[in-house]
């Protein structure tokens, strides 16, 4: 179900401005259109995952953040957040270690 208030809004729209639309149509329309809406997302998703996957740019990224872990562990990690700098007490090897897609 809708809102309420929503409904009696479009109702009360519906009604004023002589359409011929009721409000089970708006409702079934505004339902269809937040399924394709969420539908979109999801694969716009799925093809930035496995575009990913496919043209190595995760490998690029990986190659990139273990330049920036090496630089940081090698300046003292004066640039870090202070809630990052509890990776130190764990050695450079130990984090470049670990994969990114683990809790």
């Amino acid at each position: 179900k809708s809102p309420i208030s929503l409904s009696t809004a479009q109702d009360i729209h519906y009604s004023q401005s002589s359409s011929l639309f009721s409000i089970q149509v708006w409702r079934s329309q505004l339902v269809c259109r937040l399924l394709h809406l969420v539908r979109a997302q999801w694969i716009y998703r799925c093809d930035i995952v496995h575009k990913r996957d496919n043209d190595d740019l995760k490998k690029t990224e990986a190659a990139i953040l273990r330049v920036t872990i090496r630089g940081e562990h090698n300046t003292g990690g004066n640039d870090l957040h202070e809630e990052d700098k509890f990776l130190f007490s764990h050695g450079c090897e130990t984090v470049l270690s670990w994969r990114g897609d683990k809790n």
